[in-house]
């Protein structure tokens, strides 16, 4: 669009932009249950948030313009309609937010301050002032943009790190000086201070009873009671870390080092300072994990690799349908993350080198605008949930297999001509499959599912049955029954 400034019928200045005419809102109000919603309204329609994080495109930031494109085909194919740029990160070129523009995916934007408290004096404060009105009055046309943040996890920094305790409201860059900038600046988008935030005063700024939450349970079963009982209306950040592909491994990783494990060169890669204070072992947590559901580490390199990202695929298809499963007592989920930006073990699910772990694959399902899924087992046996994240009904039916890993059929449901309402969601009744399963005594069995529908299309869906600890192998059989006779 152009824009062009009269003096006395004189064009004096033209300004040529692209722009998009939409409105937005963040929802905040108490829910029924006495919690504060975080809901994205466009239009003033709600909107169910599925997405990821960015950090930087590379760790080379030269690179950054190159990588672009690709990041967002990635985010595309897997059907997110959010991106957070966090906090840690950079403001990202400006064919970053073109793309998102034209792709309809929105962006969470962090201002650049990250995990720190921040000097409070006047000189600083002009200096980000100067910095956020420089980058508002650039990116603030792009109407992909529908937050401004203040920061990433500041305001846990204020409360519990460092060896210190006080107040978040303390912070004056983002209590008082991004705030004002953003109003004064724009004032057509909604600014929250920090991520995670809760804006009841005195809240637990980490509340899974308000605002959006940060999430991470590193070496901790995906499905354990910590995980099962959250109730977190937004999830910003929640992730499970993965070693990367064998063919990526082999690349940054010597030949004489790749197995048995040689700790120091992989710790290096798993982003560990080895310092008293920061110390994770995050590649431990990685081994852990794996034992968690599988019981032992597998006796060879790529069996391992296969079994952290198997535990990762699971674990993050498990986290985005249950919040899908709560719509919109949950109103959006940005995992962590999209892709690397250097060689190396992480929550990604795309490495540096954009080989794409297993958890694509799951996701690209689980974030389908049509979702059928499995709540967990209750005295009626698994709930069917329904959601629909398109604006129309739909008119679809739908078939659950049950399979046992040689393929062999044991039961099956199917329904149809059922109508799932506009962005909405439904439990449509009850797949029980507790006394085959106890007749059959198998240790892993898996409930295939479709949904197929003249106007949206045809998704599929997988729940897995089992004890641990799981045989790999039987893992593997389960999934190729479910390649075999449900496409991706």
């Amino acid at each position: 669009m152009e824009f062009v400034l009269l003096k006395d019928n004189i064009p004096v200045h033209t300004v040529s932009e692209r722009i998009g005419v939409r409105t937005v809102e963040l929802n905040q109000e108490k829910s029924i249950d006495g919690c504060r919603n975080f809901t994205v309204m466009v239009n003033s329609v709600p909107i169910f948030c599925k997405g990821t994080n960015a950090v930087p495109m590379d760790a080379f930031h030269c690179r950054d313009l190159e990588r672009i494109p690709k990041f967002i085909e990635l985010t595309r194919d897997t059907n997110c309609n959010m991106v957070r740029v966090w906090g840690g990160s950079v403001y990202e070129h400006d064919l970053f937010y073109d793309l998102c523009d034209e792709n309809g995916i929105m962006v969470l934007q962090d201002f650049m301050y990250a995990c720190a408290i921040y000097p409070q004096t006047v000189e600083f404060q002009q200096v980000v002032e100067k910095e956020a009105i420089t980058v508002l009055k650039h990116l603030r046309n792009h109407p992909s943009i529908v937050i401004w943040c203040g920061d990433n996890e500041n305001d846990m920094a204020y409360s519990e790190c460092y060896d210190q305790t006080q107040s978040p409201e303390n912070n004056k860059l983002t209590r008082q000086v991004l705030k004002d900038v953003c109003q004064n600046h724009d004032g057509t988008r909604p600014y929250v201070p920090s991520s995670p935030y809760s804006p009841t005063p005195g809240c637990w700024y980490n509340s899974e009873y308000e605002g959006d939450k940060h999430f991470y349970r590193h070496g901790e079963y995906y499905k354990s009671e910590t995980y099962l009982k959250d109730s977190a209306r937004f999830y910003s950040e929640i992730g499970h870390l993965s070693l990367t592909n064998t063919e990526s491994l082999k690349k940054f990783i010597p030949g004489d080092e790749l197995w048995p494990v040689v700790r120091k060169s992989w710790d290096h890669h798993a982003g560990e300072l080895q310092l008293p204070h920061s110390y994770q072992d995050r590649l431990g947590r990685i081994f852990q994990s794996i034992k968690n559901v599988f019981g032992a580490l597998p006796d060879n390199l790529d069996d391992v690799v296969r079994a952290s990202q198997i535990v990762q695929a699971e674990a993050l298809k498990f986290w985005i349908e249950r919040s899908r499963q709560r719509k919109f007592e949950c109103s959006g989920i940005l995992w962590w993350n999209m892709i690397d930006c250097w060689p190396g073990f992480s929550d990604a699910i795309v490495d540096y080198y954009y080989g794409k772990k297993l958890a694509y694959e799951y996701i690209k399902c689980s974030q389908s605008n049509v979702l059928i899924s499995l709540g967990e087992e209750d005295e009626k046996g698994n709930p069917v949930i329904m959601v629909n994240d398109l604006i129309k009904p739909v008119l679809c039916s739908y078939v659950i297999t049950l399979f046992d890993s040689t393929g062999l059929k044991i039961l099956e449901y199917e329904r149809k001509d059922i109508i799932i309402g506009g962005n909405s969601k439904v439990t449509i009744g009850y797949a029980d499959f507790r006394d085959i399963r106890k007749e059959k005594k198998a240790n892993a069995l898996i409930a295939c599912m479709k949904v197929i529908s003249k106007d949206a299309g045809t998704f599929c869906n997988h729940y897995l049955y089992y004890e641990r600890p799981l045989d790999i192998n039987v893992y593997e059989s389960l999934y190729q029954v479910f390649k075999k006779n449900y496409s991706m």
